[in-house]
């Protein structure tokens, strides 16, 4: 393609010959110019690097940017800045390395030949010139390598007063199967897995205080927390903080066992709501069992459970513990997910709220329903058969299995209609259904990011650094430096001294020299009175010893 293009248009290229130089002798083509301290291209160089700077810093810790690009955009995003600071300190790095390196008699061809080539490795250039081309060389994959390691943290924004959706409801799928076994089994698994106390929380709206105290509070509501999921992304989570009520269950301390009310309560059913209802189960046939009694089948504020074994001459009115029930506000602090919601945190107000309707006027049947699940649960049973240890510090906890049981019953029963202002003004669970109420929620959105700190800024201000330093060096230290801003090849062959070349020739092809080439730079002033403007020429030597350098006059026109 070459041949065929010169073949065309043959007067573009004349053959070179070994007196080309000369028979023909251009013009002088070289632009002279006056010293400059800071040229446009280091202007642009600055103005980039601050623009990139505070792109990243916006990047990391602007907290809504970190969540809408999150950590692999973040990566993408601060990888690029840091290149572009790198380019842009290049420039100036180069110059101030050049312009240090020609300040003493030191200074060699070879290592102004590295340093215009950015290469550490050229043959006989100063230790010290390789050394900081190899830390310009280096420099780039070490940022990149420590901001990546700063991946995995967080960055969060909260926000305020937010109206969310809450009730005594599962915010789960099994609030809509069966009449409350499905539910219990789903809230208390967590806890019977790992049991505890005090001050512990388990799967979504359980709290367990104390050995004798427990509470279910209540939760976002179904489609309030799928809404939730659905706005996060995988990296993202949500902490939600809300002031809700709660089924608190306690044990009654000031039971009188000496009475034998219980005991007669015991041995009467009766259909009617105001009448008691109790139930009981076997553990082991003729041994051991499990008896629960609602003094008023519609109110679920006492409960009374025991556990007896005829063995030991032990009857329910012997063995029975009372718990008192009420609605209690409670601060919860729960975690969303696009997959789970789990309670995080529960603090107690010890405030009884309006609502003790729910616990006072439904008939719930708990005792027929629920008798089994305390002979599944049962502690005093599982300490003869197994870990005594285990079952008697952990799972001896009535007020859990109690809270749960009757949360469970209410959730299970309860109609939720999402879209009310206010909770239906009646209690009874047979004559309308709960609907869920709406509540300040403190929202604050959490996003796996690059961590904002002090780490990642020392990653990203060290180029601006550089770039500073380098620029503030060469106006303060060498302002009036012989290297220009645009130094390089063409300036060297532009004012070489003729015969200082016949110490290069032998080079052309390898570009190796066998000894050091020292370079001095004359700078020559000169005015014969016809022009106002001063003019200077700039002369380089080379030599195999060392040469000072000249330096510029302010307002000198240097060719």
């Amino acid at each position: 393609m070459v041949m065929s293009f010169i073949e065309q248009d043959g007067s573009a290229y004349e053959e070179f010959t070994e007196n080309h130089h000369l028979a023909r002798r251009p013009d002088t083509l070289g632009l002279p110019s006056f010293p400059i301290s800071l040229s446009w291209q280091e202007t642009i160089a600055i103005l980039s690097c601050a623009l990139c700077l505070a792109i990243a810093i916006i990047v990391i810790f602007e907290p809504r940017v970190a969540a809408y690009l999150g950590q692999t955009r973040q990566l993408i995003w601060v990888g690029l800045c840091l290149t572009l600071m790198g380019w842009s300190a290049q420039l100036p790095l180069r110059r101030i390395l050049l312009v240090s390196s020609t300040s003493s008699q030191a200074s060699t061809l070879q290592s102004i030949d590295a340093i215009l080539r950015s290469d550490p490795l050229t043959a006989q250039a100063n230790l010290r010139v390789r050394l900081l081309l190899f830390l310009m060389v280096a420099l780039g994959p070490a940022l990149s390598v420590a901001y990546k390691s700063l991946a995995g943290g967080e960055s969060w924004y909260r926000q305020d007063n937010v109206i969310g959706e809450f009730g005594l409801n599962d915010p789960y799928t099994t609030r809509k199967i069966g009449f409350g076994l499905s539910q219990f089994a789903n809230a208390t698994l967590p806890w019977f897995q790992d049991p505890g106390y005090p001050n512990r929380v388990y799967g979504f709206n359980m709290h367990v205080a104390t050995e004798n105290m427990s509470a279910m509070l209540d939760s976002p509501t179904a489609d309030y927390a799928n809404d939730l999921r659905r706005s996060l992304k995988p990296t993202q989570f949500m902490i939600i903080t809300a002031t809700v009520p709660a089924i608190v269950c306690e044990i009654n301390a000031r039971l009188d066992r000496s009475i034998d009310n219980f005991k007669a309560l015991w041995n009467k059913l009766s259909p009617d709501s105001s009448g008691p209802s109790s139930a009981e189960t076997w553990v082991e046939l003729g041994k051991y069992h499990v008896g629960m009694l609602t003094p008023v089948q519609s109110d679920n504020t006492n409960i009374v459970i025991a556990n007896w074994d005829d063995k030991l001459n032990e009857t329910f009115g012997s063995t029975l513990r009372q718990y008192s029930l009420s609605r209690q506000n409670y601060t919860g602090t729960w975690r969303v997910s696009q997959t789970s919601i789990e309670l995080l945190q529960a603090i107690p107000s010890y405030q009884r709220t309006d609502d003790q309707c729910l616990m006072k006027s439904n008939h719930l049947a708990l005792a027929n329903l629920y008798i089994d699940v305390f002979h599944e649960y049962d502690w005093r049973y599982r300490l003869k058969n197994q870990d005594p240890k285990f079952y008697r510090e952990n799972i001896k906890n009535d007020a859990t299995l109690l809270a749960s049981m009757v949360w469970s019953r209410l959730a299970a029963l309860a109609q939720i209609v999402v879209g009310q202002e206010t909770p239906n003004p009646g209690c009874d669970l047979n004559e309308g259904p709960i609907l869920p109420y709406k509540t300040n929620v403190t929202i604050k959105t959490v996003t796996v990011a690059i961590r904002p700190g002090w780490k990642i800024i020392l990653v990203l201000a060290l180029y601006p650094t550089i770039l500073l330093t380098s620029l503030g060096l060469r106006v303060i230290v060498w302002p009036r430096s012989p290297v220009a801003e645009g130094f390089g090849l063409i300036s060297l062959l532009a004012s070489v001294e003729k015969e200082s070349l016949a110490l290069l020739k032998g080079a052309g092809l390898s570009g190796k020299l066998d000894r050091p080439i020292f370079v001095g730079f004359s700078v020559v002033t000169r005015n014969d009175g016809t022009d106002v403007t001063r003019r200077g020429n700039i002369i380089t030597f080379f030599s195999t010893k060392g040469m000072r350098s000249g330096r510029l006059k302010k307002g000198t026109k240097y060719s």
